[in-house]
């Protein structure tokens, strides 16, 4: 039987060449920022040219990371056949054999033409004249179709984000990362997945339904069987000029970056009516359908909430600022008949928690779930006035932005898009996920997740509908998202250095 050769030089050859194509996708992915720079940013809106960058970005990014994979395959492939040609070994002889080996090099029988061959014209195929003639790969920008057919598939599916059974697009992929050949989502695809949720923890069912956290394994399983890295973060995308960095007459700029400012407006629009907001406790649709929200009071630019967030310590810094009290002192006679019952108001948040909700309970509420008209109004004005403002913008930088920015350096969230969802999550919930996130990122490759898997994770921990209508947008948010409130994936919530 003629022997198949092959070249081991010839592979090493390929395989720097990869290498060579994978640093110049880099290189051209690294130059897109650049060349937006010159750029008006509202020409840039009108036509979605950001999202297409940041979609040609990834693309790049993909395509090196290929690159590097095929790289190290033809790498050890030489290897290979070097040391079966000096063990005098003939590891190819064979259509069987050939067709295994071109089929994994995946460049030549994209077409599916090596099934319409003869056995004996494949066991005259040359591998060394094959690979010869794409000794141009360092013009790999003239020409990327060969390349696209040197790529392991087609690109993974996206994955659920909820907890179901798997669709045909999923299950095949499942199959291909696990090496399971079998039809449909059978039992041996099924203990894949079950194999997989017991290893990481990841709670069982018996229909071997997969979530956000399974897909995370399955993908890492993907990348470190083909050599994929995990996709890097995304280079800066130029701020938009002029950008708003005002709210109700506030100046932002003294308390946020843009990117924290932009996080900050969208929960603004979902906690209310900014500084006006002042109410008590509201229905909304919880756990168990609708429900109270268990506060007596909820004010201020994100509805800080007492007794039950952290309205306390927002009340207490105000009633003790004097500018503040003094702007409270001036109104009270257009609301209230009894000026001493502004005293009692300023001691009851000097007296703890519980004093406070005493107090108010007996003072300033109507009923068990409504302010008073008068309170309502009086602290509804009090709220416009400058030094009350100012402490509570103080307070949403210090406390709520501060404990955001955290969370994004722990667990590796580094765009303006991440960064509102965090802040959203902590207006919201306080540190009340932060448990489950810990656990999900014991559980799961964490560092081979991309950010917006990572998003999706988090944002499964919560079990509040009201609050996951509210940020599911941030996290699943197509261009149309990106377009109304400027939160990309692409630019980082913070400046490199």
């Amino acid at each position: 039987m003629p022997r198949i050769l092959v070249d081991p030089e010839e592979l090493r050859t390929l395989s720097g060449d990869l290498r060579r194509a994978a640093d110049e996708l880099r290189a051209t992915a690294r130059s897109f920022p650049r060349a937006m720079d010159g750029l008006a940013w509202e020409s840039r809106l009108a036509v979605g040219m950001d999202a297409q960058a940041s979609d040609a970005w990834r693309s790049a990014e993909n395509l090196a990371g290929e690159a590097e994979a095929l790289a190290g395959f033809a790498a050890r492939k030489a290897e290979e056949f070097a040391a079966a040609d000096r063990a005098g070994v003939e590891a190819m002889a064979g259509v069987a054999q050939a067709a295994a080996v071109l089929a994994q090099v995946g460049a030549w029988d994209a077409g599916g033409r090596l099934s319409q061959l003869t056995a004996e014209a494949v066991q005259w195929l040359r591998l060394g004249s094959l690979f010869g003639s794409l000794a141009g790969l360092p013009t790999i920008f003239s020409n990327l179709g060969w390349l696209r057919r040197l790529m392991p598939e087609a690109e993974p599916p996206a994955g659920p984000d909820a907890t179901r059974l798997p669709d045909d697009a999923e299950v095949k992929f499942i199959q291909r990362v696990y090496g399971i050949d079998e039809q449909g989502y059978g039992p041996q695809t099924k203990k894949a997945v079950w194999d997989l949720q017991k290893q990481h923890g990841i709670e069982v069912d018996s229909a071997a339904m997969i979530g956000p956290l399974s897909w995370g394994v399955v993908m890492a399983a993907y990348r470190e069987k083909y050599g994929i890295a995990a996709p890097a973060p995304a280079p800066a995308t130029p701020a938009p000029a002029g950008a708003d960095m005002t709210f109700q007459g506030v100046d932002l700029s003294k308390y946020f970056t843009p990117a924290e400012a932009k996080a900050l407006k969208y929960t603004l629009t979902k906690e209310g009516r900014g500084f006006t907001t002042c109410h008590s406790s509201v229905w909304y649709e919880g756990k168990t359908g609708l429900q109270w929200d268990d506060t007596v009071l909820n004010f201020g630019i994100i509805s800080f909430a007492f007794p039950v967030g952290g309205g306390y310590g927002v009340m207490h810094s105000l009633v003790n600022d004097p500018a503040a009290f003094a702007e409270l002192e001036k109104l009270g006679p257009q609301y209230l008949h009894d000026q001493s019952d502004l005293a009692g108001f300023r001691k009851a948040f000097n007296s703890g928690s519980d004093g406070a909700l005493a107090w108010f309970k007996t003072h300033a509420m109507a009923d068990e779930h409504h302010l008073k008209p008068e309170w309502q109004g009086l602290l509804a004005a009090w709220e416009e006035t400058e030094p009350n403002k100012k402490i509570q913008v103080e307070a949403v930088a210090g406390q709520y932005m501060a404990s955001a920015t955290a969370w994004a350096k722990k667990y590796g969230i580094k765009s303006e898009r991440g960064l509102a969802f965090l802040f959203d999550v902590n207006v919201q919930h306080g540190d009340g996920l932060c448990a489950q996130w810990d656990a999900s990122k014991g559980k799961l490759p964490w560092e081979q997740l991309d950010e917006q898997a990572r998003l999706k994770v988090m944002l499964q921990a919560d079990d509040v509908p009201d609050s996951i209508r509210r940020k599911a947008p941030i996290v699943n948010g197509g261009a149309d998202f990106e377009r109304e409130w400027n939160l990309s994936y692409a630019r980082p919530w913070k400046k490199e250095g």
